[in-house]
């Protein structure tokens, strides 16, 4: 849209005319819409509500300092200086612009009262400790110097300003925008639901407490070592079920996934557990040497439950040119994860599971 900015100039009239005039030139060449006292006839009370009112709905505040104090209220307070006061309060961004020399200015433009001369003194000095003032020396010089100062501040402090009546959206557009946009935040909501739930596929799968039906095995060496290369030691292949349920699993393997560490990984961590659990067995332990393994079928038959049961995603990557199966946690295997494997307090209560609508519990 083509926006422009609405420009107070605020200034003394009778001797700036010229200067105004060339202000007024440079604002209307830069398609801004300049607005100041010329529109008010009168100093008083009346007019006061009309320019407050302006001001209100203006994007920049133009201050301009001669050799004139100006119109005072009744409180002795120029017009000038309670617009730029009424403007500071509004926080308004404001460029003032100050004669370079008022020592140079004409007789018949500068105030010949000395308590007026001393309130326009006063004026500038708290102009100038508060802002960065432009210095002007001519009515050329100074529309110049308005223009830059425009450029300048549309970029680094940009306004709302206005903009035509046939490029506003009118009002039913505006509902219809509004309408859409909640309608877009509940989907977004509904999706973040959804992903933290398990995913309705096959029902009466195996989960939570019931037992992994698999087997894993593992060699126990019959005979000491030859200490002879290449000659193997005799041993002896026991295949045993798995004494894990389906959220120990999970609980062994899901960590890997969640850290990135992928499916080999998950795979070592099943076999560490399952190892861990026979060395408490004391007869294992006493044996001469043994070595446990799970069988690869196995591991991806774990995998594929969580799959689906909607814990984990599988996805294609790319790893050194070569295609990869990704296997990740989803939303809610990350939130099953820490339900089921975080570590409790004393009143924190039993382990969770998989909600029984998904699949009945195996019953002995």
């Amino acid at each position: 849209m083509d926006i422009r900015y609405q420009v107070f100039v605020s200034s003394t009239f009778r001797d700036l005319i010229d200067e105004r005039r060339e202000v007024m030139q440079a604002l209307l060449e830069m398609d801004c819409i300049p607005a100041g006292m010329e529109l008010f006839p009168a100093a008083n009370e009346q007019a006061w509500k009309l320019i407050r009112r302006v001001i209100d709905e203006s994007d920049y505040y133009c201050l301009i300092i001669g050799g004139r104090y100006g119109s005072m209220d009744q409180r002795g307070l120029s017009y000038t200086e309670r617009e730029y006061d009424y403007a500071t309060k509004l926080d308004i961004p404001i460029l003032p612009f100050l004669h370079a020399n008022p020592d140079e200015i004409p007789a018949g433009k500068v105030d010949r009262d000395e308590k007026t001369a001393k309130r326009l003194q006063e004026f500038r000095a708290r102009v100038e400790k508060s802002h960065h003032c432009k210095y002007w020396s001519g009515a050329e010089d100074l529309g110049g110097k308005v223009s830059r100062a425009m450029i300048q501040i549309f970029k680094i402090t940009p306004r709302i300003g206005w903009v035509r009546g046939d490029q506003v959206p009118s009002q039913t557009t505006l509902r219809d925008l509004e309408k859409f946009r909640k309608q877009a935040e509940e989907l977004q909501a509904e999706v973040i639901r959804l992903r933290k739930q398990p995913s309705p596929l096959v029902d009466g799968l195996a989960h939570g407490g019931d037992i992994v039906p698999f087997s894993f095995s593992y060699d126990v060496y019959t005979g000491p070592a030859s200490g002879v290369k290449g000659v193997a030691r005799p041993s002896r292949k026991i295949v045993e079920p798995m004494s894990l349920t389906w959220d120990g699993v999970f609980a062994v393997m899901g960590p890997r996934l969640l850290s990135g560490d992928g499916e080999w990984s998950a795979r070592y961590a099943l076999r560490e557990k399952l190892e861990a659990i026979k060395r408490a067995d004391p007869v294992f332990v006493e044996q001469e040497g043994h070595s446990i393994s799970v069988a690869d079928t196995d591991a991806f038959a774990c995998l594929t439950q969580f799959v689906a049961l909607g814990l984990v995603e599988v996805s294609e990557g790319n790893e050194r040119g070569r295609t990869k199966t990704q296997w990740r946690l989803t939303p809610y295997g990350r939130d099953h994860l820490l339900r089921t494997s975080g570590i409790r307090g004393e009143k924190g209560g039993s382990k969770g599971s998989l909600p029984p609508t998904r699949a009945k519990r195996r019953r002995d």
